[in-house]
């Protein structure tokens, strides 16, 4: 089947599919038939937001967010209200529809502890680029375009939403999502958490509720010297290189090896 897209590409899915070591189909599965309760969510919810805090230097563990949840702790540093403003957003995204406005409320939700109150969920109105160890690696695209190029993606997300495809096909465009929105990099502060949300929000409206319960943010985690590589794939927006997507793509169904 050919999908009339904008910005995504079913392209790589066959060269994806070959060099897949997951079994996505089984182990979806065995995830989906368990029975989650309403505190098995929270945990899972809360393992995402901490993980995916991480990834941006956030210095709290788990378990020390877990202790400070249990036992009442209340400790309302900042590192603990910008995991608890993800959260929100986590479930926020749990109750509502994949758009690209309510991306935009969930962008808002989630930098309370990041941005200045004008900059939470609106597109940004400079150029930014990523940085590593003070060198610039990647430049996104001029402001003015960004407008355009979301919609074009959403636009490819409401297809998608409204097509039959395998949990294979699923766990691939939900990754290059991720990719293409990252790329597109439309806020001063909060992509990553936002990308990795999206991701999750997108795997959660084609597969049912027990994907909120898959690991990805853990597993970018814990594996994220090859994370930040394999989001490399171009020095700038249009440089792009898609045709080096799928060594990030292979990433996510790896989130399922543990799990069950």
């Amino acid at each position: 089947m050919t999908l009339e897209l904008e910005i995504l590409n079913q392209k790589y899915f066959n060269k994806y599919k070959k060099q897949l070591k997951v079994d996505i189909e089984s182990s979806f599965a065995t995830l989906k038939n368990k029975s989650q309760s309403v505190e098995d969510f929270k945990f899972y919810l809360a393992n995402s937001a901490v993980h995916s805090s991480n990834i941006e230097g956030n210095t709290v563990s788990f378990d020390t967010y877990l202790k400070s949840s249990e036992f009442n702790l209340h400790l309302k540093t900042k590192e603990i209200k910008e995991i608890e403003d993800l959260i929100a957003a986590y479930q926020f995204a749990r109750e509502n529809d994949l758009t690209l406005d309510n991306l935009l409320k969930a962008h808002q939700m989630l930098t309370q502890s990041i941005l200045i109150k004008k900059e939470r969920g609106k597109i940004r109105k400079v150029k930014v680029g990523v940085r590593s160890e003070g060198r610039l690696i990647y430049l996104a695209i001029e402001p003015e375009l960004i407008k355009q190029e979301l919609e074009k993606l959403f636009s490819d997300i409401a297809l998608l939403l409204k097509t039959k495809l395998t949990t294979t096909e699923i766990f691939y465009y939900a990754a290059y999502i991720h990719l293409v929105f990252v790329n597109i990099h439309p806020f001063v502060d909060g992509n990553g958490r936002t990308t990795r949300l999206i991701e999750k929000w997108f795997l959660a409206k084609m597969l049912g509720e027990n994907a909120w319960c898959i690991t990805s943010e853990k597993n970018y985690w814990d594996n994220r010297p090859t994370y930040y590589k394999n989001l490399q794939i171009g020095v700038n927006y249009y440089e792009v290189n898609y045709e080096k997507s799928v060594p990030f793509l292979l990433m996510l169904p790896n989130s399922l090896v543990k799990m069950g």
